[in-house]
């Protein structure tokens, strides 16, 4: 980090550092100087380090030692350039100034000054890189693979004589995503609970699978089913039949209905809502008296599968991008602003993108952007959307102006695409969001918005500090996987019966 610093003071906004594997919150790293601009993706699943590998241009590591330094080496592989120790493996793969940088990790000073002129000569750098790339080629990862299972597999096979492997409960998910005709952004019921119930936090105690094609589990096929949001229309009539047949066989039944409570006014829902052992819910308003002893709040985290956190912090530019997405529910929302976006977009060269509600008309502000091509398989869906949202929203701002049930699901989302966010105030928001910390809240007053969005394009480093801030903020308590011991009580209770 005292590297790092050095670096951020020499060279400002030129560059952008970013951190992973370790955790914000940990009292090591709160010893470590942080008295500078970072982004710390904490822990990060492979796919996730890759990305940002490959959106890097230097990779930095700073151990005493290596033994051999294989995130050096696939830094390399993802076209970055690696500065590795002097002490250890890594000599094997860099070459000093040709294909890499190999520097005295005890000595942060003549570090700094081995780096810095590179940064300045962006061509060599260039050149250096694509060695780089010509290194890691002559490194296969089939090899690797091959050499750690033969060295593990004979401990492994004693240690199951010993220890047989663990019986996992089964869990069986009917997603939201498998109901036709939702009018919905793609894969949202997805991110809400299945793709945190596969993370493998929990797959190690826990046989988690999601029905995609959407058929209702057979009765004695799982201790669990979990059943989201409105039922399938192709499944309702047979659905009461089926929940007393998984009763019978000795099934219990979870039922997510997010930010919906008011779906359990249908028959299906409602007949679904009383059967369950534990209702999960994103907030505890509006839900029937009658069914809040079995409600656990479940907040609408961000996964790490889906998200790339912090890609961002754009570089002065024009013009500037702001943007939205959501759905055609959506439109009251983006009606209520309207008239102050036109008066911002009028009075500066800024463009508005808009994703979502208006697919067939055109939009009564900004520019229509074509939405994601939705694919016949519901299990798709939610990655893929996700992927094609951050990488066509390249946006400078974001735009949040609902009030919904459930406001810190929009927030999360639109601040993990590295935009400054602003959004519309509300009590339910405060918690996550902080005005002029992490976004800018609007109250509900004319010229509000007008006011805000001008800030944010004439202020750069404004829009840096919120992006910056809300990252952070994500990272330290907002992720699906930070949180793997929510999930696991809920499975656990429902396993228990509710109780």
């Amino acid at each position: 980090m005292e590297l790092l610093a050095l670096l951020k003071d020499e060279f400002g906004n030129a560059i952008t550092i970013r951190i992973f594997g370790c955790d914000t919150t940990t009292e090591e790293f709160q010893e470590l100087p942080q008295d500078f601009e970072f982004i710390n993706h904490g822990i990060l699943t492979r796919p996730e380090v890759a990305a940002l590998l490959r959106s890097s241009d230097l990779f930095i590591d700073m151990s005493d030692y290596q033994a051999f330094g294989r995130t050096g080496l696939e830094a390399m592989a993802c076209g970055t350039l690696s500065a590795v120790p002097n002490v250890g493996g890594g000599r094997e793969y860099a070459v000093d100034g040709a294909n890499g940088l190999i520097i005295d990790t005890l000595d942060v000073v003549g570090a700094f000054d081995y780096i810095a002129p590179l940064l300045r000569d962006r061509e060599k750098l260039a050149v250096m890189k694509l060695r780089a790339i010509e290194t890691a080629s002559r490194y296969s990862p089939d090899r690797a693979a091959i050499s750690e299972l033969l060295t593990f597999a004979p401990a492994l096979s004693e240690r199951r004589a010993t220890f047989p492997k663990p019986i996992r409960p089964r869990v069986a998910v009917l997603s939201d995503t498998s109901a036709p005709g939702r009018d919905d952004l793609p894969g949202r019921g997805n991110e809400r609970l299945p793709g945190p119930l596969l993370q493998n936090g929990l797959q190690a105690n826990w046989n988690i699978r999601i029905s995609a094609a959407g058929n209702l589990p057979t009765p004695g096929s799982a201790e669990i089913a979990v059943v989201q949001g409105q039922v399938p229309r192709q499944l309702k009539d047979h659905f009461e039949a089926w929940q007393s047949a998984w009763r019978k066989a000795g099934g219990r039944l979870i039922y997510d209905i997010g930010n919906r409570p008011d779906i359990v006014i249908n028959k299906p829902e409602r007949m679904c809502a009383e059967a369950a052992d534990v209702i999960t819910i994103t907030t505890g308003q509006n839900l029937p008296q009658d069914l809040e002893s079995k409600a656990t709040i479940v907040p609408s985290f961000l996964s790490r599968e889906s998200w790339v956190l912090g890609d961002a912090l754009r570089a002065p530019g024009s013009p500037l991008k702001i943007g939205y997405f959501g759905t055609k529910q959506n439109l009251p929302d983006i009606a209520r602003i309207a008239s102050d976006l036109k008066q911002v977009l009028e009075q500066s060269n800024a463009e508005l993108e808009i994703v979502g509600p208006y697919q067939n008309t055109d939009p009564i502000v900004g520019k229509r952007v074509g939405f994601f091509k939705r694919r016949n398989d519901p299990a798709l869906q939610h990655p893929e959307f996700l992927s094609w949202l951050q990488e066509i929203a390249q946006w400078d701002i974001v735009l949040v102006p609902e009030r919904t049930l459930d406001p810190a699901y929009k927030f999360a989302r639109s601040a993990a695409l590295g935009a400054a966010v602003v959004c519309a105030d509300s009590p339910d928001i405060r918690g996550l969001a902080k005005h002029e910390e992490n976004c800018l809240l609007v109250p509900d007053k004319p010229g509000a918005w007008t006011s805000a969005l001008r800030r944010l394009l004439e202020d750069h480093t404004l829009r840096q500090h919120l992006v910056y801030n809300a990252l952070r903020t994500l990272q330290e308590g907002w992720i699906a996987e930070q949180n793997v011991d929510i999930y696991d009580a809920i499975l656990k209770k429902a396993l228990n019966g509710g109780h």
